[in-house]
């Protein structure tokens, strides 16, 4: 066998050229092949995810999806500290009696379509913003409870108290994010596929682990 740079003879277990370094194929194997500490890394890394995925959707699949929330103007007047409610009750559907357009909009910038729109809705005797949706029309929310921070949002809440002062002037505190309702899962579909994707973690740890022992 000869080495295929500088055609130096070489011997069957040579790994480099004794003249060029260049490396033989027996040097390549070598290097392919996955050390013992490195198997056995990846071997407990795959045991260990492998089971926390198990874990995981075993507990989804126990677990119940809880549907965002009906409630009335009466319900919603009740809240007095946004923080005081738990987030998941946050998710709610409404049906305000009335709704007053806010003429703010966001639109998307490259495309120029509108992304959503700012409004006001009934909440008994007073009054809550709302952002829905460019084909909603605020009768039916499904969104999620907060309370507005950052500056877009601010921006429109100001345009909206000059549109609508006097009806501003009695506004919840706390305002609606209805763009897009409540993500949903069936718990009895994700926690099996969680499991079985665990499962193949823990034969990967086995193959690993099998290789070490080879290795070895």
């Amino acid at each position: 066998m000869r080495c295929l740079n500088c055609h130096t003879v070489l011997m069957p277990n040579d790994t480099h050229c004794p003249m060029c370094r260049m490396a033989t194929s027996a040097g390549v194997a070598e290097q392919g092949e996955m050390s013992l500490g490195a198997r056995l890394l990846w071997s407990l890394a795959s045991f260990v995810i492998g089971g926390i995925l198990i874990l995981v959707g075993i507990s989804t699949y126990n677990s119940e999806f809880k549907p965002a929330r009906k409630v009335t103007a009466a319900d919603l007047l009740k809240i007095k500290d946004i923080d005081e409610v738990p987030d998941d009750d946050r998710w709610i559907v409404y049906e305000p009696k009335a709704v007053k357009e806010g003429g703010v909009i966001v639109v998307r910038s490259r495309s120029h379509q509108t992304e959503s729109r700012f409004m006001i809705v009934a909440v008994g005797s007073r009054w809550m913003m709302a952002q829905v949706g460019p084909n909603m029309n605020g009768y039916h929310l499904d969104g999620k409870l907060e309370e507005w921070d950052n500056e877009m949002l601010r921006d429109a809440m100001g345009r909206l108290r000059r549109l609508h002062q006097h009806e501003t002037s009695r506004l919840v505190p706390f305002q609606m994010n209805a763009e897009t309702g409540k993500p949903t899962y069936d718990p009895k579909k994700v926690g099996p596929i969680l499991g079985v994707v665990g499962v193949f973690g823990l034969l990967f740890g086995v193959a690993f682990l099998l290789g070490a022992r080879k290795s070895g």
